[in-house]
């Protein structure tokens, strides 16, 4: 042992520089490492912040076009229902008329194949489902008024059945 520190003792100048290389070198390479890792780290928050102004980007996009796209059905579904109104009054327009016609005396004929066996001329003819009786036949004014409403309320069924069809036919577009 002694001649090791008698070794030592004599050659400390090279030991003390070898050391002194080799904190300089560790002090190298560990400033090195953390600008690596510095330079990684800023490297991976600009990708993701890259990343996350895309992403943004996208959702932006995506918002504009569905609120265009709603707009645009809002505006499709307006028009619809204008014209549905617009009908709908015309309809009702022309039902009053009817009904007030009705009113002021105007009746519903009862067409000669849909005529009773009683007001047939013979029953060959009635077999036949001919009607050669001169006389018209008519529905009384509650008749006439109940029909010309239950005709109007189909007519009011059917334009709201077709609203309906169109509303959908719309939106699946």
């Amino acid at each position: 042992m002694t001649a090791i520190v008698a070794f030592v003792m004599q050659n400390w100048r090279v030991f003390a520089i070898l050391g002194l290389v080799a904190a300089l070198v560790g002090w190298h390479y560990t400033d090195r490492a953390i600008a690596v890792h510095n330079a990684v780290t800023k490297a991976v928050a600009e990708r993701d912040d890259v990343w996350k102004k895309s992403e943004q980007d996208a959702i932006a996009k995506a918002r504009a076009e569905a609120a265009a796209k709603d707009a645009e059905q809002a505006k499709a579904f307006a028009a619809l229902k204008d014209d549905y109104e617009k009908e709908k009054d015309r309809a009702d327009k022309a039902d009053s008329a009817r009904l007030a016609a009705v009113r002021a005396g105007a009746r519903l004929r009862i067409p000669a194949g849909c005529s009773s066996a009683a007001n047939v001329s013979s029953p060959a003819a009635a077999a036949a489902g001919s009607n050669d009786s001169p006389a018209a036949q008519f529905l009384g004014e509650a008749d006439s008024a109940f029909l010309v409403g239950e005709a109007a309320r189909a007519d009011e069924v059917v334009r709201q059945l077709t609203l309906c069809q169109a509303t959908l036919t719309r939106e699946r577009k």
